[in-house]
């Protein structure tokens, strides 16, 4: 996995920059993007040793999702002042309107997304908790860098060629996304009625989604450590250990007749035992070792191979075995005989399959040994089942608290609860779509899967803000809603084309993968993300053009804007008065 997300990152960066420098034909806009990601990544990661932070699996999701932020943010910028330089503007003026109509969306976009990433640290897992540290960190480097670095070399001189065929072919492209997107705004009831209608669809399949921590499955069916495991599974009692402590609560307690009785008729019912795909195929305990040494002294006969009835006579048998030398018992019962341990052999299964078995057994061995008792069962299955089954639980509670962070926050951005809501809704259509092409597919929810959730999340967040700003500023302005969302969907459409189409490609790498987790991470998550994009096109213009007054809002100081203002969001008919105001707001004295 490691090695794989290495390689699978490196070939991201190339990927980006290639399509970049297709798009600009200028190394210098493709070069940008790449400095902002691995700037960040790096700080992130150089703030870990700082926090005293481990690299960990969950932790393995920064890198990917940094890429994503940042090259977001970056092409969001990059594409606008093309635009501009492409429709006459100086470059200077260009990056004043670049970032006036993108750097409060941007703004939004971090904050949104670093509350939301912020609720994984309520998890009960170190792991995951640390991924609510440490991703609102590079979250904000990401936008430090996109709004120190960017502007600062752009403005060094270099500018962008501003009619090379690429650049026309996106430019094109973005047409197409508004024409397409004013399609959905022209039919809003028919549109909303075929998600609606998508998501209800995905939402039963989701509803039958199975959980998983089958790590043997990652591996492909002929490598040589999964034919391994599944033979000691088969043939030689099981690849994985359960251990159970029997606290008797007293000195001496294990030497006790009545307790290895009972201790005997556990390893009885264990031979018997079948959960599901679950057996015990060996247990060993002090037991054993008892019969074992009544046998030897009593000239190795078959009938002596028992418990003995008096515990003076266990007593002494087991101080002679001591004396002998041997310190196998200190394996299987603490120095004073209170404590006593049980190993089970299990098969190397689904970490799921574990749960049910570990209660059945609290239960049954409970039942066996009596109140006197205590029954704990511990060890490696019961550690592995435990961690999935929190992480689980951890994922759901922080995903409902990031979605309830992040509908607040757009509320409060965006002065609306009614425009909130409405730019929620985009933003959960992902991953409920996701989740029933997983069910569909037969690809459960394990480790990796959990963690595509967030980066869908966070993609479709940034995307849904920067449309609902653009649609925001061109009502102010005093265009229709049509003609708003026509006009946002060319200019923002365009950014979200291009990210969407670069980071779809980046994750369609992990498919290349040698792991089938990684394989599933990458695909999934291209498919979420291309979801997301189909939402903020499809889906929030048909709900714009049903709710037309929650575009006209109140300007920021009170009262509406002359008409004009506004036009440093669409980029056609910017007056020259405009534009000198906000080389007034923007640029140096």
């Amino acid at each position: 996995i490691q090695a794989d997300t290495a390689r699978f990152f490196g070939l991201a960066i190339v990927l980006i920059v290639a399509a970049l420098a297709f798009q600009f034909r200028r190394p210098l806009p493709a070069l940008l993007p790449v400095a902002v990601v691995l700037l960040s990544v790096v700080t992130t990661l150089a703030c870990m040793p700082i926090l005293g932070l481990p690299f960990q699996v969950p932790t393995q999701i920064l890198p990917p999702l940094l890429l994503a932020i940042g090259v977001g943010y970056s092409v969001h910028v990059l594409t606008i002042y093309d635009q501009r330089l492409r429709a006459g503007e100086e470059p200077r003026e260009a990056l004043a309107g670049a970032f006036c109509a993108t750097g409060s969306p941007i703004v939004m976009t971090a904050a949104t997304t670093a509350g939301g990433f912020a609720s994984f640290a309520t998890s009960d897992l170190a792991p995951v908790a640390n991924i609510g540290i440490l991703a609102p960190i590079g979250v904000f480097l990401a936008l430090a860098y996109t709004v120190a670095m960017l502007p600062a070399v752009l403005a060094i001189g270099h500018r962008m060629r501003s009619s090379s065929p690429s650049t026309v072919r996106w430019a094109s492209a973005g047409h197409l996304v508004a024409n397409v997107g004013s399609s959905a705004a022209a039919r809003p009831v028919m549109t909303i009625l075929a998600f609606l209608l998508v998501l209800s669809g995905a939402g039963l399949l989701a509803s039958e989604m199975r959980f998983s921590y089958d790590i043997l499955r990652w591996f492909p069916a002929g490598e040589q450590i999964r034919l391994d495991t599944e033979t000691f599974n088969r043939d030689l009692g099981g690849a994985f250990s359960l251990e159970v402590v029997f606290d008797t609560g007293r000195e001496n307690g294990v030497q006790s007749p009545g307790f290895l009785s009972s201790l005997e008729r556990i390893h009885e019912h264990n031979r018997t035992l079948k959960h599901g795909e679950l057996y015990v195929g060996k247990s060993t305990s002090i037991v054993d070792i008892v019969k074992e040494i009544h046998q030897a002294l009593n000239e190795n006969r078959a009938d002596f191979y028992t418990v003995p009835d008096d515990p003076q006579l266990v007593a002494q048998e087991l101080l002679l075995f001591e004396l002998s030398g041997s310190n196998d018992i200190e394996d299987f019962v603490d120095p004073r005989f209170t404590k006593a341990r049980m190993t089970l052999k299990i098969p190397f299964i689904d970490a799921i399959s574990y749960v049910p078995l570990i209660a059945s057994l609290e239960s049954e061995y409970r039942g066996i040994m009596g109140p006197d008792v205590d029954v704990t069962i511990t060890g490696r299955a019961a550690v592995v089942a435990k961690t999935f089954s929190s992480l689980a639980t951890s994922m759901a509670k922080s995903y409902l608290i990031a979605f309830g962070v992040i509908a607040v926050l757009m509320m409060i951005a965006f002065r609306s609860v009614i425009g909130g809501l409405v730019g929620m809704l985009p933003n959960a259509a992902p991953v409920v779509i996701a989740l029933g092409a997983m069910v569909a597919f037969q690809v459960p929810l394990d480790a990796f899967t959990l963690l595509i959730g967030s980066i869908a999340i966070g993609l479709a967040v940034d995307d849904t803000i920067h449309v609902l700003h653009s649609f925001r500023h061109a009502r102010r302005g005093g265009d229709s809603t049509a003609e708003a969302i026509h006009s946002t969907l060319r200019t923002t459409g365009e950014a979200l084309l291009v990210t969407t189409v670069l980071l779809c490609g980046s994750f369609l790498l992990f498919a290349t993968g040698h792991m089938d987790s990684t394989f599933h991470f990458g695909v999934l998550t291209a498919f979420a993300l291309a979801t997301a994009l189909a939402t903020d096109v499809l889906l929030l213009p048909a709900l714009l053009t049903l709710m037309p007054e929650w575009g006209d809002l109140r300007y920021e100081r009170g009262g509406v804007p002359p008409t004009g203002e506004n036009r440093y969001g669409p980029l056609e008919a910017a007056t020259d008065a405009t534009k000198q105001h906000h080389r007034f707001r923007l640029l140096p004295r």
